[in-house]
């Protein structure tokens, strides 16, 4: 700063006066040292922000870690796995064994795992199962439609529910006009109500019946026919239809 001297005291005031009023005299420099303040800021920096900066990146990395850990690569296990299972392959499990909620549903993943194979497993065996009864039923199907002998099966009160191709050759009668109706469309009157009523008793108490009739076609021709009729049970024993 400057400074101006505005009056100088001496012993001979009176010879000086006022002539050197407002003379520049010299200057004073008033400094301030910023070391300090440079110290505090380079300390407060090294010893506060590095350490906090680097306490929430490491902070960061070990909470990624754990996330990593604990929630992503168990869910990755998992999504792998159900992919697997999506394709049909059934033989992954997750091998997670946390007590946590992840564990859980992992635990319980499985156990639904393995009882869907479990029931893939019976659902295979019964298909190849019922293949193989579509199978013996498709053959016995053929052997009874193009047997020799006319095939016809009744329910239990006598009406027909199926015949084959040898049934019309012989009597005349298509499936069409046969199925519903009763075996007494070929009834000649030749046989007595008695010889009827023990063919009937026979076979209702289970038993093989075998005999002669002498029936007539759908034309009105004669003709005779030797039947054996046998009863067909349910898998209880009870019988639903008659085979003649």
């Amino acid at each position: 700063q400057e400074i101006f001297a505005a009056r100088i005291l001496s012993e001979d005031e009176d010879i000086i006066g006022a002539e050197i009023k407002h003379q520049q005299i010299g200057f004073v420099q008033i400094g301030l040292s910023t070391r300090k303040i440079h110290e505090d800021w380079y300390n407060a920096i090294w010893y506060g922000v590095i350490p906090i900066g680097l306490g929430v990146i490491f902070g960061g990395i070990c909470i990624t870690f754990l996330i990593t850990k604990y929630i992503v690569s168990p869910l990755r296990d998992l999504t792998r796995v159900t992919q697997n299972i999506a394709k049909g392959d059934l033989n992954h499990t997750v091998n997670i064994h946390s007590n946590d909620e992840i564990g859980q549903l992992s635990m319980h993943f499985n156990k639904m795992a393995e009882a869907l194979k479990t029931s893939y497993a019976e659902l295979k065996r019964e298909i190849t199962n019922r293949m193989l009864t579509s199978e013996q039923l498709r053959k016995l199907s053929q052997a009874v439609e193009q047997s020799p002998a006319a095939v016809v099966i009744t329910d239990t009160k006598g009406n027909i529910e199926y015949i084959n191709k040898k049934f019309t050759t012989i009597t005349g009668y298509t499936s069409a006009e046969a199925i519903g109706k009763n075996p007494r469309i070929l009834k000649s009157d030749k046989k007595t109500p008695e010889e009827y009523k023990e063919l009937w008793e026979t076979i209702i108490s289970g038993k093989e019946w075998a005999g002669e009739f002498l029936n007539k076609k759908k034309n009105g021709q004669a003709f005779w026919e030797y039947a054996f009729i046998s009863p067909i049970r349910n898998h209880d024993g009870e019988i639903t239809h008659f085979l003649a």
